[in-house]
């Protein structure tokens, strides 16, 4: 048998490599102020930079809630360079992957928000990642138990 990088795991039929990823959970940003026309940052500040590969698999869950009945938000993943986001920041940076749209009644969480993204990238260059908002019909929405997981691909 060949020579095994201490990154990679053989077995009989397979070569199977190692690639650096991340999964952080984000603490809540708290409430967005309702912006019905242009989206607003959510405030997650991730920041990663890739080592490996110059393409990451993004992938963001959460839940969002409303403070309208029959409201709800569209949420995307967005990334850039420099300094993060906070929270309700006008929008900036690069928007990717799949809109997640929701609609809910006041007070109700909605579950599993998903929003999934594959993007180019620089080796060694710093990215921050956070999630661009906007309301449909007006109201707040809030994000909370916002998971992000990174994978170099």
């Amino acid at each position: 048998m060949g020579f095994i990088a201490p990154n990679e795991i053989s077995s009989t039929n397979s070569l199977l490599i190692s690639r650096p990823y991340l999964i952080k959970t984000i603490p809540d940003p708290g409430e967005m102020a309702s912006s019905t026309v242009v989206y607003r940052m959510v405030g997650c500040r991730f920041k990663y930079t890739p080592v490996m590969s110059t393409t990451l698999d993004i992938t963001v869950l959460c839940n969002t809630q409303q403070d309208i009945p029959n409201t709800g938000s569209n949420t995307q993943i967005c990334y850039g360079t420099g300094t993060p986001p906070a929270l309700n920041d006008t929008f900036t940076g690069t928007q990717v992957g799949n809109i997640f749209v929701n609609a809910t009644a006041a007070g109700i969480d909605t579950q599993h928000v998903t929003c999934t993204a594959i993007v180019p990238v620089v080796i060694n260059t710093s990215y921050w990642f956070d999630l661009s908002s906007k309301s449909r019909s007006g109201g707040n929405t809030t994000y909370t138990n916002i998971y992000i997981c990174i994978k170099e691909i």
